[in-house]
């Protein structure tokens, strides 16, 4: 019998590297990519599967898991972290000043031009759909204007987009807290960052609510600054830690952990659905905390990457998926949400059921990827060599 030939695995690696930019920080870890994916998956399955609310047992308990997957915008944030820090630690390691021009040109190369054609691309369809051409129109420009980080704004256009803002904010923090730590030794400024971005947004919280102030994204989206900055201060910790060279490989043991409290974290929300005393203690925060440290273990991957391509985040798939991440997550509700209003509830028609969930789930993924390759992976290679 003839044998098998081995695989050639080296064609498809290339491949996928055609789909990548080179890093800020001169440095590639692939699994940041599976991490990224699987964070996208997590927000995406959360928004467009959906069960009846009044539905019980196996149903409430599967609907709730895939519900709770809006924790991986904490992953995201948490990644954020890391990676827009990890410039800043060498800077400081090397004492080098910051080039604040260039950091600040790198950031709205990214984020700005696939947020402004996604703008462009849904606003006729919301203005088709739903009418209210002005209002539309007015919310559009408020995004493509920088109005939208600066006052509250509507959610009724495209509610992911609150993320971005929390984004943009953590972008210009940073630079701030690393300026006024100028003087102060790294492993000092390592505890003094970190502790200020996770306990001064939760003092703010609390103040916040005390004055009735919510986060909310709808009818305004309101972010209430800075008390979603708590979610970058695992990566900025882990960043740093690394960057001086704290993390052993021993650490990187940590990162199956965090896939496994990833997945409890979910299955928690599954089972406080079925259990009221356990709702009672599983609350939206104890969700985020635990997102937050889930994210932080998925990072001590860095101190041994090899471990990381072991347990799946290297997958070629995965790290595609989390290379289109962004352009899919401003791009994956919207038509969803328009299936619903104009096809109605599902009733049980499973048919119907899979239209309004796998048409944009499949759809708003080729569309996200071909606005990659083609729009976004340009001008950052442009703006980038």
């Amino acid at each position: 019998m003839e044998k098998s030939k081995p695989i050639d695995t080296s064609s498809r690696l290339r491949s996928l590297e055609s789909w990548h930019v080179a890093p800020s920080n001169s440095q590639n870890f692939d699994f940041l990519d599976g991490i990224r994916g699987i964070a996208i998956l997590l927000v995406v399955f959360s928004h467009l599967f959906y069960i009846n609310p009044e539905s019980t047992g196996i149903v409430q308990f599967v609907g709730q898991t895939i519900g709770a997957g809006h924790i991986g915008v904490t992953v995201f944030f948490t990644l954020s972290g890391f990676l827009i820090s990890l410039p800043f630690w060498k800077n400081k390691t090397l004492d080098r000043p910051l080039n604040l021009k260039n950091y600040f040109s790198r950031r709205f190369w990214k984020i700005y031009p696939p947020l402004a054609l996604s703008i462009i691309i849904l606003l006729p369809c919301y203005v088709w759909l739903y009418g209210d051409a002005w209002d539309y129109t007015a919310i559009a420009l408020k995004w493509l204007s920088g109005v939208a980080w600066l006052i509250p704004v509507s959610g009724m256009f495209n509610p992911v987009m609150w993320s971005m803002i929390v984004e943009v904010h953590f972008y210009i923090l940073l630079p701030l807290l690393f300026l006024l730590l100028r003087k102060v030794n790294d492993q000092t400024s390592i505890w003094l960052i970190f502790g200020s971005l996770l306990l001064v947004p939760l003092v703010a919280k609390f103040i916040y609510a005390a004055n009735g102030v919510e986060f909310a994204l709808h009818p305004m989206i309101r972010v209430n600054f800075p008390v979603k900055m708590d979610s970058f201060a695992a990566g900025v910790l882990i960043a740093g830690m690394y960057q001086q060279g704290l993390l052993n490989a021993r650490v990187a043991l940590l990162g199956p952990l965090g896939i496994i409290l990833l997945a409890s974290t979910l299955l928690m929300a599954g089972v406080s659905a079925m259990l009221p005393s356990l709702a009672a203690f599983w609350t939206p925060d104890v969700s985020h905390y635990c997102a937050m440290i889930a994210s932080a273990c998925l990072l001590c991957f860095v101190a041994n990457p090899l471990l990381a391509a072991n347990w799946g985040l290297c997958f070629g798939w995965l790290r595609w998926v989390g290379l289109v991440s962004y352009e899919w997550y401003l791009l994956h509700q919207a038509p969803h949400l328009w299936l619903r209003d104009s096809m109605g509830p599902a009733e049980g028609n499973i048919l119907k059921y899979l239209t309004m969930t796998l048409l944009p789930f499949i759809g708003t993924l080729v569309i996200a990827a071909a606005v990659y390759w083609k729009y976004s992976l340009p001008i950052l290679r442009k703006h980038r060599t």
